[in-house]
Parts: C-alpha cells; structure tokens; sequence
C-alpha cells in the first residue's frame, strides 16, 4: 500500500500539481507508518500534508483528518506541545464541520490528551462528544473505539473502578463480534484493572477468560500455517 502511495500515487499528484491530492496521500503514508509505531517517520509525513492543505477551503474535510491523526501521532511521540498544536486546529475546524464523520474521532483523541494532562473533567466532556457523535452516526464500531479509548485514558490516570465501568459497557460490542484479539483485550484490561483494585477473584476470571481466546487465536493461527505449507506444497507438486 505505502509502495504503491510512495513510487505512483504521490508523483502523479506531484505532476498534476494537484496540492489536495497530494497532501491527502502524505496522511495516507502518514498513517500507514503510524500504525506500524512508526511516530518519527509518520510526523514528517504529517507536515508535510499540513503545508499542502491548510488555507485550501476545498480541503478543510482533508485537514480536519489530518490535524487529529497528527495529534495522536504526537501524543505516542510524548509531544504535549504538539499535540495541542494540532488539537487546536483541528478544534476550529470542527465548529465548521459539523457533520463530519470525523469528529467522534476527534472527540476521543482529545478526551485522551485532556487525561494524560490529568484535566478528566475536560476528558470527559470530550469522551461524551465523541459517544454522542458516534451514536449519532449509527457507527458502533467507532463507540467501541471510543470506549476502549476512554478505559485507557482512566487506567492512565489511575482511575481503575471508572475504567473497568468503561470496559464493561464495551463487553457487549465485542462479545458480539468475530474478533478473539478485540476480546482478548478487553479481558486483559479487566482483569489488570481489577489486580490494581485487589480485586482478585474478578481479575483470575478476566485472566482466565484472556488465556482461554490466546490459545484459540494460537490454535487459528497455528491452522493457517499449516494450510498455507500444504497450498504451497500443492503449487510445487503441480508445477513439477
């Protein structure tokens, strides 16, 4: 995907002298190297897309992505300064784009600087949006998000009962999808919350429950390695 951005996609855009294209696919890789922990290289990316995009009213859509993907990725820098640079833009932009779908997005990111900074009560009204926005939309994938997002940022502040609440209204969204790594981690954050809370008959069955999807996602996993060995041993035998 990042070759195919890299080597056509952004010296087409380049030679169009189509700046939206271009900076929009700067975020592209931006946020490809982002999810791969790759924070300094992403940034670079980041601003670059900002130079192309900001002042263009065409791309304010564009931008407002940008600048709440930015902040995140300056947050896992543990860049303060520049995550409320970007959280700062993306908070006017905001105001304009009032039915973007975006903004749950933005709403959660923000709920997530304001508990690093220990503001909960800021980090909550911010999480609230962010559900509200979410529910608005329909979009229970992104509540999901948002509520994994918010147990994070109370496990962070130390806040384990509140984050176990969190945890525990987001059982229901995974429990009734097919992801066993999804489940896999709400348990574990259960059950490490509850440890912190000496609560240890809750926190064995959360660990418990937490073993139990490990040894089914090693068991999947371990069935598609031996299914892909036998398809290539097929591929040689019909080629030989």
């Amino acid at each position: 995907y990042v070759d195919i951005l890299i080597k056509k996609v952004i010296p087409m855009a380049i030679k169009l002298r189509d700046s939206t294209l271009l900076g929009n696919n700067y975020q592209n890789v931006a946020m490809a190297l982002m999810n791969l922990k790759a924070y300094t290289q992403a940034e670079k990316y980041y601003e670059n897309g900002l130079s192309l995009l900001q002042g263009r009213k065409e791309s304010e859509e564009q931008l407002f992505t940008l600048t709440v993907n930015a902040a995140r990725n300056a947050m896992f820098l543990r860049n303060p300064i520049k995550a409320k640079f970007f959280l700062d833009k993306a908070g006017r932009l905001a105001t304009q784009l009032r039915s973007s779908s975006y903004l749950p997005i933005y709403h959660s990111v923000a709920g997530s600087y304001w508990a690093e900074r220990r503001e909960l009560a800021k980090a909550d009204l911010h999480f609230n949006q962010a559900l509200a926005a979410a529910d608005q939309q329909q979009n229970s994938d992104m509540a999901a998000t948002i509520l994994f997002d918010q147990s994070t940022a109370l496990q962070a502040a130390g806040n384990y009962r509140a984050a176990i609440k969190k945890l525990l209204d987001l059982l229901p969204y995974v429990q009734d999808r097919k992801s066993l790594a999804n489940k896999q981690l709400v348990y574990y954050n259960l059950a490490t919350s509850a440890a912190k809370l000496k609560r240890y008959d809750q926190a064995v069955k959360w660990y418990e429950a937490h073993k139990a999807l490990t040894d089914s996602l090693f068991a999947d996993k371990r069935s598609a390695e031996i299914t892909a060995l036998e398809k290539r041993y097929q591929t040689a035998e019909k080629e030989r």
